[in-house]
C-alpha cells in the first residue's frame, strides 16, 4: 500500500502478506496515508504460507535498505526458515517483483543509480554532493546544509527543511546541518534551496568538478 505525498518528504509504503487479499486491503482502508494498493499473486496459486512469509520478509528488508520510501510497518519480521531450493526459486520470483513494481512507476526495491556524475555545491563553508538522476535530484548522505535560512527564503523551502529536520533526515552538527541519509528531491532547485537556506537556481548552483553547471551539462548540450 503506497501513499503519495505532495511534499518533498518520502512517499510512505506498507508491505504485508495475506491469504485473502481484498479482505486485508479493506481492513487497512482505515489508514489514511495510502492511496494505491499493489497486489502480487501467483498465477498458478502455488504459493504456500511459507512462500509469502519469505517474500514479505525479503520485500520489507530490501525496501528498508534501498530507503526510497518511508516504511510504515511497525516491525521487520524475522527471516523464515525455508529449504535452500525454495529460497532460490523465491529469489527469482522477487527479481520479477522488482521489475514489475518499477515498471508500474514504483521503484520500491531499486537502489539509486550511482553512475550519474557527481555534482557539488561549495558555499560559505557548506559542502554538498549530489547526482541528477531520473527520479529528480539525489543529495548524498554526509552533505551539509546551512544552519539558518535567509530572510528572503520562501516558505516552501523553510517548510521542507523543517520537515527534514523533524524526520531526522537533517541532523544538526557543529553550526550546520548534515544529511543523515541519501535523499531525493523533486528538482535541482529545491535541493539547492534546502542546502543553501535560500531561493536558489539548482541548475546553476550544482556543478561538476570542472565547474560546469548542471544547466551546461544537461540543458545546453550541443
Amino acid at each position: 500500500m503506497i501513499g503519495e505525498s505532495n511534499e518533498e518528504l518520502k512517499n510512505s509504503i506498507y508491505i504485508g502478506e495475506a491469504e485473502e487479499c481484498l479482505k486485508r486491503i479493506k481492513q487497512h482502508n482505515k489508514k489514511d496515508f495510502w492511496t494505491i494498493a499493489i497486489a502480487l499473486i501467483s498465477k498458478t496459486n502455488s504459493f504456500t504460507k511459507a512462500h509469502v512469509k519469505y517474500l514479505e520478509y525479503l520485500s520489507i528488508i530490501t525496501a528498508s535498505n534501498v530507503n526510497r520510501f518511508k516504511i510504515e510497518n511497525s516491525a521487520i519480521p524475522s527471516k523464515p526458515f525455508i529449504p535452500e531450493s525454495m529460497e532460490a526459486d523465491l529469489l527469482d520470483n522477487f527479481d520479477s517483483i522488482k521489475i514489475l513494481t518499477s515498471t508500474l512507476g514504483y521503484p520500491i526495491f531499486e537502489s539509486f543509480d550511482r553512475n550519474f556524475e557527481e555534482l557539488i555545491i561549495n558555499s560559505k563553508g557548506i559542502n554538498a554532493k549530489g547526482r541528477y538522476i531520473e527520479d529528480g535530484f539525489l543529495v548524498l548522505k554526509g552533505s551539509e546544509a546551512m544552519e539558518k535560512t535567509s530572510e528572503s527564503c520562501n516558505k516552501y523551502i523553510i517548510d521542507i527543511r523543517e520537515q527534514l529536520i523533524s524526520n531526522n533526515i537533517l541532523k544538526f552538527e557543529q553550526n550546520k546541518f548534515i544529511f543523515n541519509e541519501d535523499y531525493i528531491f523533486k528538482s535541482p532547485s529545491t535541493s539547492a534551496g534546502v542546502v543553501l537556506g535560500r531561493a536558489a537556481n539548482g541548475w546553476n548552483e550544482w556543478k561538476n568538478k570542472q565547474s560546469k553547471t548542471l544547466d551546461e551539462l544537461h540543458r545546453n548540450k550541443k
